[in-house]
């Protein structure tokens, strides 16, 4: 893995996530993260620079410590929505 472009393998092994993963934000099947760089093509190939991945790895760690826990637990004060069907009022109306 110490060549200069990497396959969508190696970047899910950089970054611990799957390979499709990496395959949808490369092919746009589904967005990607905010300054996730895109891919080069190399003839019908396509393959991220070493450099570019890197760099984004090393922008999410400043981004962290700039702003801890952000959108973690941000929706705490909803209740929880019951689960299964819906109950009948108490005198069996349903009105």
């Amino acid at each position: 893995m110490d060549s200069l472009l990497l396959d969508f393998d190696d970047v899910a092994r950089l970054i611990v996530l799957s390979r499709a993963t990496v395959a949808n934000w490369a092919y746009r099947r589904k967005p990607a993260p905010q300054g996730f760089p895109p891919p080069v093509k190399v003839g019908r190939i396509l393959r991220y620079r070493r450099t570019d991945i890197e760099g984004w790895i090393a922008r999410l760690g400043v981004a962290a410590l700039v702003e801890p826990n952000s959108n973690l637990n941000s929706d705490t004060s909803r209740t929880k929505r019951p689960r299964g069907r819906p109950r009948l009022c108490a005198g069996g109306d349903r009105g």
